[in-house]
């Protein structure tokens, strides 16, 4: 995600067993923070170019 939308990713308490392999066609960075948050709760905040996506309990 962070070369097809030229952004850095900061996690925080995100499990590393947790991996997702998508294809992205012309989803917004926005829809697919949402499609990730459907299938592992997290929270995130985007700030420019940089993303923090923290895990939810």
């Amino acid at each position: 995600m962070e070369r097809w939308y030229g952004i850095k990713i900061q996690l925080h308490d995100v499990p590393e067993n947790k991996r997702y392999w998508m294809t992205i066609k012309t989803e917004s960075l926005r829809e697919m923070l949402e499609i990730v948050n459907r299938v592992t709760p997290i929270t995130y905040t985007i700030n420019g170019e940089e993303v923090s996506i923290t895990g939810r309990k």
